[in-house]
């Protein structure tokens, strides 16, 4: 098995077939993890959605993922506060600017607590 493979594999088992919402919560908000989902899944679009996302990702970007996937695993309740802190410095650092950019990636939070809570 390639190392490849096996960083894809160590993901898919941390984060995707985790039943630990608060591991996917805290994984996909992570705003390195949704920089390199954003260019993969723009790329497994192009490619007709075959596949999976992942399989997309560079040997580089999979490091980066498997290390936020171990980081998160354990994750509990407190991963609410840590996103939301770190949402409203992200919104406090953009309000001179008024960043639409700042505002999409908090709905884009608040999205996924919605999903993953059931609310």
């Amino acid at each position: 098995m390639s190392e490849k493979e096996k960083l894809r594999n160590k993901i898919l088992a941390l984060i995707d077939e985790s039943t630990n919402n608060w591991a996917k919560m805290a994984f996909y908000s992570d705003p390195k993890v949704a920089a390199i989902l954003e260019r993969v899944y723009g790329v497994w679009e192009q490619n007709n959605r075959r596949g999976l996302p992942i399989d997309y990702a560079t040997i580089e970007e999979l490091k980066i993922l498997a290390k936020a996937a171990e980081k998160y695993k354990n994750a509990g309740p407190e991963v609410i506060g840590m996103l939301f802190r770190e949402e409203s410095r992200i919104l406090y650092d953009n309000r001179q600017d008024n960043s639409m950019k700042a505002r999409e990636r908090f709905k884009g939070v608040k999205n996924i607590l919605r999903h993953l809570l059931g609310i």
